[in-house]
């Protein structure tokens, strides 16, 4: 992938064949890994109690989203 790539995808442009799945495949697995840290710094500073994620579930909903629009 190239930076001239990545910026089309970043404004506007869809990506398409095994290079958006590769892509989904890559913001998902980010999507979770942000969603994991989100977690343990909110364990670790007292706020476990909060609502955690909220944003990174609406990145989630939306790949799911693009995914199925195919």
């Amino acid at each position: 992938m190239s930076p001239s790539m990545i910026g089309g995808w970043e404004s506007g442009r869809e990506p398409s064949g095994e290079i958006r799945e590769k892509y989904a495949y890559f913001l998902d697995r980010a999507r979770t890994k942000l969603q994991a840290l989100t977690q343990e710094t909110e364990v670790a500073t007292g706020e476990a109690d909060l609502p955690a994620g909220d944003d990174v579930d609406e990145v989630g909903a939306l790949l799911e989203t693009r995914r199925e629009a195919g």
